[in-house]
């Protein structure tokens, strides 16, 4: 997917990229990731992020912790997010997001790819 991110602010912008709710199961370990590359057309600096948090229901409502936070680096080349989560006691579902943040006036795109995730357990 191509997302740009257009700001007339004067200040930093985050917004959701792309977000996929999963319910877990049984399963506690995965390995969550998404490939990211800064499209070099932009005319601002900015930077995407991949971000889990598990859920307390399996339609990815209540209470919710952290599991992953991933940020990209400045480079234009394409980067992997991601690594590996452990659900916690209790939690039933996944909130995967990423998020797209630009630093100032202008435009910021990126290309996302590749997302997935998986339970290793």
């Amino acid at each position: 997917a191509h997302i740009t991110a257009n700001s007339n602010f004067g200040k930093k912008i985050r917004g959701e990229a792309l977000s996929q709710c999963v319910n877990i199961g049984a399963n506690k370990s995965f390995k969550v990731g998404v490939s990211f590359k800064q499209d070099q057309l932009s005319s601002q600096l900015g930077n995407g992020s991949l971000r889990v948090a598990w859920m307390q229901n399996i339609d990815c409502s209540g209470r919710q912790q952290l599991g992953g936070s991933y940020e990209t680096t400045t480079s234009t080349d394409w980067q992997t997010l991601g690594g590996s989560v452990t659900a916690p006691e209790g939690a039933q579902s996944a909130l995967i997001r990423m998020y797209q943040t630009i630093d100032d006036t202008g435009m910021y795109g990126a290309f996302w790819d590749n997302a997935f995730f998986i339970a290793t357990e």
